[in-house]
Formats: structure tokens, sequence, C-alpha cells
């Protein structure tokens, strides 16, 4: 009886679909994650806003897998998102990973470049946005976040592609360095000017540490945490072996399990926790 039950399961999914493939990254994703922010809550004493950062990481591969399916649907919208996406490249047909690699280091630095900026753009305007009162309103919030970052993704490539184009392909390891030391340099600034104001007033030194905290280098961190979340789950798939997977394949049913998976993440570290 459980015989015919798993091969009448099985004879659901594409030819060729392993869905324990499909429950080993899940589980991967969901250690990853709850680890991550097990280690946030412990360093920080309590809850911590870069949790966001996870969130925005989960927020982010369902918005993939939300694409995916309802690319049959309306592929004149779908289909120019999933181009524009980072981590992947898809052509219509297919969707391939992209392989990170030193013999391609550049490369990976343009492409986690292209990642970091979309999670800046979505953590930026979920800072920027009040908390939701209540569960219900934080989810639908959450997905009005996700469409409104997809379009400004979208918007700052173009402004990109038209005053300074091939600037993120020519200098992203570049950029990338520039990025780390700007972050280190708001961390030694407000070191520096709170050891200065506290030599001087302890309330002086506090009111600094209070207005030295900057939204900017908050909003950068959880970006590179976020972006670090994606590039490894990236890297985990392509060490099971997907590489490239027929768009026909990802049907509803295939990304069904994922996207619930992902959804809860997505509410429990970014609203409980």
């Amino acid at each position: 009886m459980l015989e015919r039950i798993s091969k009448f399961i099985l004879s659901l999914f594409p030819d060729g679909f392993n869905p324990v493939d499909m429950l080993t990254s899940l589980g991967f994703i969901i250690a990853i994650v709850f680890i991550a922010a097990v280690l946030i809550r412990i360093i920080h004493k309590k809850a911590s806003k870069y949790n966001h950062a996870l969130a925005s990481a989960m927020a982010i591969l369902f918005t993939y897998l939300s694409l995916i399916v309802l690319h049959d649907i309306v592929p004149s919208i779908t289909g120019p998102a999933l181009k524009m996406l980072p981590l992947i490249e898809f052509n219509g047909k297919t969707i391939s990973l992209f392989t990170f690699s030193m013999e391609h280091f550049a490369d990976g630095c343009t492409e986690f470049l292209y990642v970091f900026i979309l999670s800046f753009i979505l953590i930026g305007l979920d800072d920027m946005i009040p908390d939701a009162r209540n569960a219900l309103s934080w989810i639908i919030l959450q997905f009005v976040i996700a469409s409104i970052a997809l379009v400004a993704y979208y918007i700052v490539l173009k402004c990109i592609d038209t005053f300074a184009p091939n600037i993120l392909d020519s200098y992203a390891p570049m950029i990338l360095v520039c990025i780390l030391l700007f972050m280190i340099f708001l961390g030694l600034l407000k070191v520096l000017f709170s050891l200065m104001l506290v030599a001087v007033s302890p309330l002086l030194g506090a009111v600094s540490t209070f207005f030295s905290t900057t939204n900017l280098g908050q909003a950068l961190g959880k970006a590179v945490m976020c972006s670090l979340v994606l590039v490894v789950v990236c890297a985990y798939l392509q060490n099971l072996g997907l590489t490239s997977v027929a768009i026909g394949d990802l049907n509803f049913l295939v990304c069904a399990l994922p996207m619930a998976v992902l959804l809860g993440l997505w509410f429990v570290v970014g609203y409980v926790l």
C-alpha cells in the first residue's frame, strides 16, 4: 500500500525529479537560517535587526519561485523579471544557476554585486516602512515591499546601463572593496567619536553612540549578510548537481513545498524573532 502511494506521488513529478534532493536542500536552508538567527541573538543578546537580512534572503528566494510558477500564466511579466535577476540565467526555456569559482573570480564579484544591490534595495525599503501591527498586515506589507523592490531594482539597472554602462562588469571587485572599506570606516568613526566624547562627557558619548549607529551602515551590513546567504544557497544547490533545469519541470507541484517552507521562514525570522 505504501509502495503504491509513493509511486503515485512520484508519478506526479516530472521524470528525473528527485524529491530527496529537494528535501535535503530545504533542510540545509532551514538549518543555515536558524543557526544564523540563533548566533545573531546570542551576539546581540536580544532581537536584532540583522534577522531582517535573513528574512530578506527568504523573500528573494520566494520571489524567484513565485516568478517561475507564474511564468506560464503571465510570461510577458515574469520573463523579463527572471532575465534581470542575479544568480540565474533564463533563456525562456531553462534556468541555469550562476557557477561561482576561483577561475571566474571577476564574474563572481559582478554577480555578488548584483545580488548586493537587490538585497540593499529590499532591506532599505523594509527599514523605511514602519513595522506592521499584526501578522496579516505584515505579510501583505512584505509582498508589497518585495514587488516594489523588483521595480526599483529594474530602474537602478536601467540607470546604470544609461549613465555608466558596463561599470559593474568592469569594476565589480573594486566596488565591493570600496563598500567593505566604507563599512569599516563607519565602524571606526563610531568608535572614535564615542571614545573622544566619552572622555569629555559620558552624556555626550551616549548621544554620539546613539546617532552614529547609522541606518546606512546597518543597511549595508544586512545587505552583505543577505547576499552571502543567497550565494551559499546557490553554491549548495550547485554541489547537489542542480545547475540547469527546464522551466516546465518547475511546476506548482514541485515548487509548492519549497515555497511554503520559504514563506514560513520569511515570517518566523522576519516577524516572530
